[in-house]
């Protein structure tokens, strides 16, 4: 589980410094120049206008958000108590699922919307090098604009709300009818599957965008050296990724599965955390036998942790640093070399972590690293 963790994580940090230094790179659309005055009737319309680029897209992004924030309500109208929430946890889960496909659906349209427009730009008859002013717009209205939108109001606010809703909300206090160990399981399951969701989310959004800047810039390349034949060509290639998209679409929207908990539980007093694999403490207590513990818990796991927490306030520096930035930072790739060191560093530590098993004093261990952890997360979101 915390292999996987790690790799989310990684992935996301990785993904926001390259694009933040990738939009500023020399070969990103300029944002200086302006479409021709006079552009024919054939040309896409200003931004702003409701049949403009961003006027589609902005109109596809409300009617999903709003069809996702219509299920919220009523999932979250239902779930009041964490005894209704135990009776709709496969509701929850099937939410999370939708929220990964319906945003997967999204990026999808929105590359189309962007292929449609470069066919218009394309089939304008302006000269070349004005049909490479017309691509700025591809850039602000869908790269820019549309990806901002998605990225805000569906990662940032809708995910926020249910993290609110569930987690931190009705979940976030034991129950005095309910055994710790169920209420830990039900407060881990939860977390789990809201953190793979909210990942999927960061993945189809940065991929779209990826992939319309990669169009714009290959789009402006042909256009630059007055190849309208090759144009199509790329734009044809695009269509044929979208479909192959469309035809795979819904592979990704996987359930979260749950971990199994250990029969003997931490005790009450402790923070809840995201569930690690546990197992039968005498089975363990064998394995201890042939080697040294530290502090009881065996040297190779403690690294593991002790790794992992060193590689997550790498994490967090960098994201504040990122936030504090304006993406033109050249230092920026240095860190992200530095991350890649830390983490094969980080990764061969978790390999010499051969078993799954985890006794109390790991348990506990990993409950303290990982609540750590995820408030060093939060103050970095704040």
């Amino acid at each position: 589980m915390m292999k996987r963790i790690v790799a989310t994580l990684l992935a996301a940090a990785l993904a926001m410094s390259a694009a933040g230094c990738g939009t500023q790179a020399s070969g990103a659309p300029s944002n200086t120049q302006s479409p021709s005055a006079s552009v024919p009737a054939a040309t896409p319309a200003p931004a702003g206008d409701d049949d403009s680029l961003y006027g589609r897209a902005s109109a596809d992004i409300e009617q999903t958000v709003g069809a996702l924030t219509a299920e919220y309500g009523t999932l979250t109208a239902d779930i009041t108590t964490y005894d209704d929430y135990v009776a709709n946890a496969d509701r929850v889960e099937a939410f999370y699922d939708t929220i990964v496909a319906e945003t997967e659906s999204l990026c999808i349209r929105l590359r189309e919307y962007g292929a449609d427009y470069v066919d218009t730009v394309l089939a304008s008859g302006l000269p070349s090098d004005e049909m490479y002013d017309e691509m700025d717009t591809l850039y602000d209205d869908l790269y820019d604009d549309a990806g901002d939108d998605v990225y805000d109001e569906i990662y940032d606010d809708l995910m926020d709300d249910l993290y609110d809703a569930f987690y931190d909300g009705v979940l976030d206090e034991q129950p005095d009818d309910v055994e710790f160990s169920d209420w830990i399981d039900t407060h881990s399951n939860e977390y789990e599957m809201w953190v793979d969701c909210h990942s999927d989310i960061y993945s189809e959004v940065t991929e779209c965008r990826s992939d319309i800047y990669k169009m714009t810039s290959d789009i402006r390349s042909e256009l630059f050296s007055d190849d309208l034949d090759r144009a199509a060509k790329k734009l044809a290639d695009f269509r044929e990724d979208i479909q192959d998209l469309k035809d795979g679409a819904g592979g990704s929207a996987a359930a979260s599965q749950s971990v199994p908990q250990p029969e003997s539980a931490p005790d009450e007093g402790e923070t809840a955390a995201p569930a690690a694999p546990t197992g039968d403490d005498d089975s363990t207590a064998a394995q201890d036998s042939s080697e040294a513990l530290v502090d009881g818990m065996r040297p190779d796991f403690k690294n593991a942790m002790d790794e992992y927490e060193s590689f997550m306030d790498e994490y967090c520096a960098f994201m504040e640093k990122y936030g504090e930035s304006d993406g033109t930072d050249p230092s920026m790739l240095a860190d992200y070399f530095s991350f890649l060191e830390q983490y094969t560093e980080m990764a061969n530590a978790f390999d010499q972590w051969n078993s799954e098993d985890l006794n109390n004093a790991e348990l506990s261990y990993y409950l303290e690293v990982q609540t750590r952890v995820n408030q060093k997360l939060l103050d970095v979101a704040q």
